[in-house]
């Protein structure tokens, strides 16, 4: 065979050389479109996730501020009720100066003095009960009457206040609003009571 025989021809060998770059190039591209799809594809999704904010713990969160009396002095911090279980205290003492009266023998800036006692309930509450005389009129209770819804004080003062907003037409006695926080007082009653129709009113000058 000769050395003419033996020699690649031109166009074969251009071919070749083609197909073995492009077989090249694609192999490159495989090994490096994963990689970077990849890693494209972290940066974006680090983008588009948004934040997850977590929500307080209650436990953590600070008590809420007990609402303040609009009544009281500024500075001033408001007395703590006592409880309804708490055992039986002491009577309260309540000196008041009258500053309205239509009974002629209560009259106006005259002073006089009751008791306000703690009295339990059968189920487990409690309630106060006053008789409370000026003049020497008995304006509320007496005998078995005289009991009244109420809330009382210990600190900073042995304060009471309560109500009891019937009339003799309506139960055995006047209708009677204490409270000596505002150091108020006031007892009235309809045409059925002792007295007949009145209205007593006055400032709590002392409580103990």
């Amino acid at each position: 065979m000769s050395e003419r025989e033996l020699a690649p021809r031109g166009g074969d060998g251009g071919w070749l050389y083609v197909a073995l770059g492009c077989g090249g190039l694609l192999l490159v591209g495989l090994c490096l479109i994963p990689p970077a799809v990849v890693f494209l594809g972290w940066e974006s999704t680090d983008e588009d996730v948004e934040p997850v904010v977590t929500a307080p713990d209650p436990a953590l969160e600070p008590d809420p501020i007990a609402p303040v009396d609009p009544t009281l002095p500024r500075g001033v911090t408001p007395p703590m009720p006592a409880p309804p279980s708490a055992g039986p205290t002491s009577p309260r003492t309540v000196t008041v100066r009258i500053t309205e009266s239509s009974v002629a023998s209560v009259p106006v800036g005259s002073t006089c003095s009751f008791e306000v006692g703690r009295h339990s309930r059968n189920d487990g509450t409690f309630w106060c009960q006053a008789n409370i005389e000026c003049g020497g009129r008995l304006l509320y209770g007496g005998g078995t009457a005289g009991y009244f819804d109420c809330t009382l004080y210990e600190q900073p003062e042995r304060h009471v206040v309560g109500e009891d907003r019937n009339t003799t037409s309506g139960d055995r006695d006047p209708a009677m609003r204490l409270d000596t926080l505002r150091a108020e007082l006031e007892v009235s009653d309809d045409a059925s009571g002792a007295l007949g129709a009145f209205r007593v009113r006055g400032t709590v000058t002392d409580v103990r």
